[in-house]
């Protein structure tokens, strides 16, 4: 028969599995960190450690040679229509996360014609130690007394460049050859907003380079009001040949509430593609979780709690319900099956020990998630994440305890 295991202790951070299938499990709890749980009272002091040793890295923005002893450069880059105008190229390491922003370097990091070099354009990078994967943008800046813009037509990207703590890696060679002339195109469905939102669409797409990272475009992201009118489109995006061959589109698009991006949201991640021909349909929405009991404002018998699905959109696998008190510092995580409506919990203040919530002010997130090929009866803690999820949903709300 499945149980519902909760698992608590002084000092840690309570958890309950909800219909658990198997008679043996692992779970980990996290420790509360207060001052009251280090020993003695006091919370472990921070060391000193060693300081981290950088690293940086020099050579050349290539391009095709247009003639004999000659260095030939920004030969698909458009003149600058104005004196406000000039060629610039930059160059970056990867980003861990396809949805980080774009943001232009420095002025004084940029590389120009007027640059030395050889057989192209000098560029400097600082970094640190490791194995890199780099890529250089190359375009048109405007810089004014009070704009600056970069549009970028040409991009090429150099993968295994090794550096060690305090060397120079020198005679890195990075090959501009890929136009930035294409569109991708993503066809949005939902999710049903509520009262409270989510108002608007959030949509990034990225250049994944294999698990290493991924290539950061200035016009990948776009904030739309939802509901929608029309698909989404990005203009400027490379097609995947020349160094980028190999490499793939990885767009994602969240539905979330004001500029802050904050709940309720419903968010359907890492849709890939290897053609712009295409649209990247994002119609697996998960819609937005409701909280029932306890009832918004009102105080909750520790024991029961119930939550609503709304009709449509991405079933849903898993649903985690997180309740925080002492203002985040206690956190109670439940984690059930997905479409389990009604949840009952044992009611940890009838335990000796202080192994519960605080009383007073209770945040209660609700999340439901969809995870590809998922079984609860295999239940890991990387499906605990949104790392492990295909779309999620959730929104917050508040009680007292």
């Amino acid at each position: 028969m499945p149980a519902t295991v909760t698992v608590a202790g002084n000092c840690y951070q309570p958890v309950t599995f909800v219909d658990v299938p198997s008679s043996r499990l692992t779970i980990y709890l996290d420790p509360v960190l207060s001052p009251a749980c280090g020993a003695g009272g006091q919370v472990p002091g921070g060391g000193g450690g060693t300081p981290g040793r950088g690293a940086s890295i020099t050579g050349e923005l290539v391009w095709e040679a247009t003639g004999e002893f000659m260095r030939s450069g920004w030969t698909n880059v458009p003149p600058p229509a104005s004196e406000d105008e000039q060629w610039v190229a930059y160059v970056f390491r990867l980003a861990s996360d396809p949805t980080d922003e774009f943001s232009l370097p420095s002025a004084v990091n940029a590389i120009t014609p007027n640059a030395d070099g050889q057989v192209g354009y000098n560029f400097y990078l600082s970094t640190v130690p490791g194995n890199h994967t780099l890529y250089a943008l190359a375009g048109i800046e405007t810089r004014t007394s009070t704009t600056t813009s970069f549009t970028a037509y040409a991009m090429g990207l150099v993968r295994g460049v090794a550096v060690g703590p305090s060397d120079t890696r020198e005679n890195v060679y990075i090959n501009i050859d890929v136009p930035l002339d294409h569109a991708l195109t993503l066809d949005v469905v939902g999710p049903k907003p509520t009262s409270r939102g989510p108002d608007r669409l959030i949509a990034t797409t990225a250049i994944g380079v294999g698990s290493q990272g991924y290539v950061l475009l200035p016009n990948g992201r776009q904030a739309r009001p939802l509901p929608l009118s029309g698909a989404v489109e990005f203009v400027g995006v490379p097609p995947l040949i020349g160094s980028l061959t190999g490499t793939e589109y990885v767009t994602t698009a969240r539905a979330v509430t004001g500029d802050a991006g904050a709940t309720p949201l419903s968010v359907v991640g890492m849709l890939s593609s290897k053609v712009t021909s295409e649209p990247i349909g994002a119609d697996a929405f998960v819609e937005i979780p409701k909280l029932v009991t306890p009832k918004v404002n009102e105080t909750w018998n520790g024991t029961d709690l119930e939550v609503a699905f709304t009709a449509g959109g991405a079933p849903v696998d898993l649903t985690i319900v997180d309740l925080a008190s002492g203002g985040g510092l206690i956190n109670w995580r439940i984690v059930a099956p997905g479409q389990r409506s009604t949840i009952k919990v044992p009611d940890l203040r009838a335990f000796e020990g202080d192994i519960g919530l605080d009383s007073g002010a209770l945040a209660i997130l609700v999340t439901n998630a969809r995870i590809d090929d998922f079984s609860y009866a295999s239940l890991l803690y990387r499906d605990l994440g949104p790392r492990g999820w295909r779309a999620h949903a959730a929104d917050l709300y508040y009680a007292s305890y």
